[in-house]
Order: structure tokens, then C-alpha cells, then sequence
């Protein structure tokens, strides 16, 4: 979204595999190419940036492994952009449906994000996978 600011209170899971904040309070602006047209792009070349970094990404991901993250997360992106517009035509922000969706500390989604996060940094221990 080209109007988010870096205050965009999306929660999201952080890339950078050094810290320890494995869940972001906002998501942080990417930084994407906008000479792409495209989001697919834009994360295609957001990943080849960044290949050479041990600590970005998915650890134990190779980059073709990273780049296919990168697309599924653009398409999820797209698609919860398009329910959102939609949603938000219909729904009053001061309803009880938002102030639930936005308790993201008592509705599950900071316990779902650091889930995912600890699987992102540890996929040897959330798999039981010991090749990883």
C-alpha cells in the first residue's frame, strides 16, 4: 500500500532474524522497488536483495524456497487488501466486530504471529524435522 505509514499498526512477524522482536507491532515498509508494476515482482526482487543474508527471511530456506514464500505472502496481502476494502464499505469502524479485530493482544492474532514466528526461526524444533 503506497499511502501505509510506518505507524500502520499491522502486527507482523519480523524478517530480520538477529532480533529479538520476533513479532513487529507494525509492518514495516519494505522498502519495495516501485519501478515493478507488480506486487509478485516487487517481492521477487525484495528477496534477490536480500539473498546473500543469513539472517533475512526464513531461516533454513534456500532462496527459491524464499522466493516462494515471498509470492504466497503478496497474494495473501492482496487478498485480505481486497476483503478489507470490501469489509470496510460495509462495516462501521466503531462496531464491536472492529474493537475485536483490533484487540490483537486478547483475539489470538500476537499468539498466532509469535507461533509463526518461532516455526520462521526454529524449524527444527516446530517440525521434529532433525535434517532442517
Amino acid at each position: 500500500n503506497n499511502s501505509a505509514t510506518e505507524e500502520n499498526g499491522v502486527p507482523t512477524v519480523n524478517m530480520d532474524l538477529k532480533s529479538e522482536q520476533r513479532v513487529l507491532p507494525n509492518a514495516p515498509l519494505a522498502g519495495y522497488d516501485m519501478d515493478f508494476s507488480t506486487s509478485g515482482m516487487r517481492a521477487f526482487d525484495l528477496v534477490m536483495r536480500n539473498m546473500d543474508r543469513s539472517w533475512w527471511g526464513v531461516s533454513g530456506y534456500n532462496t527459491l524456497e524464499k522466493i516462494g514464500h515471498a509470492l504466497h505472502m503478496s497474494e495473501a496481502w492482496t487478498n485480505a487488501a481486497e476483503q478489507y476494502k470490501t469489509i470496510s464499505k460495509t462495516v462501521d469502524p466503531d462496531s464491536e466486530v472492529c474493537a475485536c479485530l483490533n484487540d490483537v493482544e486478547s483475539n489470538g492474532i500476537m499468539d498466532h504471529l509469535n507461533l509463526i514466528a518461532f516455526k520462521i526461526r526454529y524449524p527444527r524444533i516446530t517440525s521434529g524435522n532433525k535434517n532442517i
